[in-house]
């Protein structure tokens, strides 16, 4: 049984701050609604714990109540593994509340249990775990409806509470019309923060300046004019080298334009020169070697980059970049990636190199890696003590590399040789990166890496030089919180890890909306792109504040500097963060975080469309 990745996500994301009562999530506690997923899943619900041979559909054909109840069902024999289903709810706003669940099941040749599950999560240790429960568990089939209450007291130590459905075995459950009661009264909604006053608006007003536009240049040379309206940019970042600019999701059309048109400015205002994509650093070579030298064609460079930036805005993007190079051939721009998702092609570029440098070495490379190159497509599947193994064989591998570099070096006939041996050393760290991603779930190994990546590109350029990096809210800020909570990735993201080294040579900038389309997957197995409509951002997040501000100044664009307001207590509260990955999602706002200890700034777009799939004409 296997803890599903997006509820993992969810509950490293979520904490706590004072009380007030404004409703903003709504319940879907009834299945009433349904998801993107359609019959597949209820709107708000989504797998926590695993199980390949049960499934889970909106059925209406059995209900106690309404158009839909939840089914859960497994044939197969013998298969005792868990299944559940759970609904995210926002504490912070409820703490010290009681609460009531109530809800109807009936069930059909129940062969191990099924029932309900009411329970929350808070720190623990370095992370997060379940603290409280009240469950109802099954074992005898009943074909009538039968109702079964739950009781819960949320206490100061609740980060997030989740109400579940689950079956453990053989057997259909049909879960339906669950009813939440706080303190006794009926809740539709629950409250996720407390609203801005119209005094915070305009004081948030005070440190932020309107843009007029995201849309970037068409054109190569700089015309000052086309960039008036970003100065305050430019100020903000002052002297830093790294300049991060983040997203809330990874599906909408006016952050990869704004982002474009951010660079643009940063190449003419900045003297950038180097442009950092989340994505596996071999295939972005790819991109690299097409802006810099015309190997292939942007539409060509852009499918081996991940799904998500396969684009008409990045597409645009990687044209621009080619077509300044070709009008300043003596002042190139680069377009390079930090991520280690993908560890084949250094796998390959290692051999390859090794084949020409030393054959008995990589004789000793091929005897350590052989497994970890078998199955490492695999490798969140495996026991961890084969995943030790692999990475301690690893481990060897980039030491008997590393320990040929100077020799290598000293050996080069050109600059071409040296880099040669530069990447020869990087891939095998790269497959070290990888290993440590995949045994810590993808988050702080991957984000410590690419940290890493991001030095390592910096450090083989001239000094001096600067770069814009490109990636999500949730990787660029900086999680500087006191309690690693109230942090993304518990304060271990890409940005913490360049704040740590870089400090103020370091500038992050979050990108928020208010709401709009935007573009993901269907599901975590269900790759389909759609377009989807996010969740309007809730009372007393920023975004929604910022949607305040941007109708007073009558601006849909927006940038705030968050330097001012990090001793403030009504921002340093922990606040709705929205974080939509490539997955289509239904709510979420399931992370909350002090804002001003992630970003120097934050560039707002109140409303937005999903970005575009490339135009094959």
């Amino acid at each position: 049984m296997k803890k599903c990745t997006q509820l993992t996500f969810l509950i490293l994301c979520t904490c706590y701050f004072p009380l007030a009562l404004f409703s903003q999530l709504p319940l879907n506690l009834d299945f009433e609604k349904l998801s993107v997923e359609g019959i597949h899943r209820p709107w708000g619900w989504n797998v926590y714990a695993y199980s390949a041979n049960t499934r889970a559909v909106c059925d209406s054909l059995n209900v106690h109540a309404g158009t839909y109840s939840l089914l859960l069902e497994n044939k197969t024999e013998g298969d005792s593994n868990l299944f559940e289903l759970a609904f995210f709810m926002e504490p912070s706003q409820i703490l010290n509340k009681k609460l009531r669940l109530e809800g109807w099941i009936k069930t059909e040749s129940i062969q191990g249990n099924t029932g309900l599950r009411m329970f929350t999560v808070g720190p623990d240790g370095d992370g997060f775990a379940e603290l409280e429960e009240d469950k109802v568990s099954i074992t005898q089939s009943s074909k009538d409806w039968k109702k079964y209450t739950l009781s819960l007291s949320v206490n100061e130590r609740a980060h997030s509470i989740y109400v579940s459905a689950f079956l453990s075995g053989q057997g259909k459950a049909f879960v339906d019309d669950l009813k939440l009661y706080v303190d006794d009264q009926l809740a539709r909604e629950v409250p996720v923060a407390p609203s801005f006053s119209l005094d915070q608006i305009e004081e948030l007003g005070e440190n932020t300046r309107s843009f007029s536009t995201v849309q970037p240049s068409t054109n190569t040379e700089y015309v000052p004019e086309a960039f008036t309206d970003l100065y305050y940019f430019k100020e903000l970042v002052g002297d830093a080298r790294i300049i991060a600019l983040g997203e809330a999701t990874h599906g909408t059309g006016e952050f990869f334009q704004l982002k474009h048109r951010l660079f643009q400015y940063a190449v003419h205002e900045l003297g950038t020169r180097v442009f950092v994509l989340e994505d596996n650093q071999l295939l972005v070579e790819r991109v690299n070697q097409f802006v810099l030298n015309g190997k292939g064609t942007a539409r060509e460079v852009i499918k081996g980059l991940f799904a998500v930036w396969s684009t008409q805005e990045m597409l645009e993007l990687i044209q621009w970049v080619r077509d300044y190079n070709l009008a300043n051939p003596d002042d190139k721009l680069e377009f390079v990636g930090m991520d280690v998702q993908n560890p084949q092609l250094a796998i390959d570029s290692l051999t390859a190199f090794l084949e020409k440098k030393d054959e008995v070495l990589l004789q000793r490379v091929e005897n350590l890696w052989g497994d970890y190159k078998k199955g490492w497509q695999q490798a969140f599947y495996q026991a961890d003590s084969i995943l030790i193994g692999w990475e301690k064989k690893l481990e060897e591998v980039l030491q008997l590399v590393s320990d040929k570099r100077d020799n290598w070096l000293a050996e080069a006939q050109s600059v071409q040789d040296q880099q040669s041996v530069e990447w020869a050393v990087q891939n095998a760290r790269l497959l070290t990166q990888n290993m440590a991603s995949i045994r810590s779930f993808g988050f702080e190994g991957r984000d410590k890496a690419m940290a890493e990546n991001v030095e390592w590109i910096l450090n083989l350029r001239k000094p001096g030089t600067r770069m814009v990096v490109w990636a999500h809210d949730s990787h660029i800020n900086r999680g500087e919180a006191q309690m690693a909570e109230q942090n993304y990735f518990l304060g271990q993201s890409m940005g913490a890890h360049l704040t740590q080294k870089f400090g103020d040579d370091y500038r992050a900038f979050g990108l928020f909306t208010y709401g709009g389309l935007c573009r993901g997957t269907i599901s975590y197995s269900n790759f389909t792109q759609i377009e989807f409509d996010l969740f309007t951002s809730p009372v007393g997040s920023l975004d929604e504040g910022l949607h305040q501000l941007s109708l007073l100044k009558r601006s849909p664009f927006l940038l705030m500097n968050l330097r001012p307001y990090k001793k403030m207590d009504w921002m340093n509260m922990q606040r709705p963060v929205r974080y939509v990955g490539y997955v289509a999602e239904d709510y979420g706002f399931g992370g909350r975080y002090v804002i001003p200890d992630q970003f120097d700034g934050v560039f707002f777009v109140d409303k937005t469309r999903a970005s575009k799939e490339i135009n094959n004409e």
